[in-house]
């Protein structure tokens, strides 16, 4: 079901616009034909227990697609890091509607089984797409 939902996301949102956004910002602002953002640039290292969790509106977005790609520099080394990125698509009835403002995604640095974070970080969605 997941995979359908995400093929669907793919072709409604294959002819608009990604925004790509630095995991360093704390503001994106998507514009009209813009139904998708990829955060990248996540430092993360899952060998360690910790991974990266995203927390969003999903009535907005559809669950996002993580990947994950080991630093070059350190390739062949057991427990090494690399980059993690997440892509969001929105659902259809919400790219380009005028009556959304801003929402919030919010990531957590964590393993699962900790009741705590080690790290979060909020990234605060704008949306103009004014009328």
């Amino acid at each position: 079901m997941k995979k359908l939902l995400l093929i669907q996301a793919f072709l409604l949102c294959s002819f608009a616009d990604t925004k790509y956004a630095d995991f360093s910002q704390n503001e994106v602002t998507l514009n009209k034909n813009q139904c998708s953002v990829e955060i990248t640039n996540i430092d993360e290292n899952p060998s360690t227990g910790y991974s990266w969790n995203a927390t969003y509106d999903d009535k907005i977005f559809y669950e996002p697609k993580k990947d994950f790609i080991l630093s070059a520099q350190k390739a062949g080394v057991v427990g090494a890091g690399g980059k993690s990125s997440f892509l969001f698509y929105m659902k259809k009835n919400s790219c380009n509607s005028s009556d959304l403002t801003e929402s919030e995604i919010k990531f957590a640095l964590a393993r699962p089984w900790e009741n705590s974070p080690a790290k979060t970080k909020t990234i605060l969605i704008k949306f103009n797409y004014s009328k």
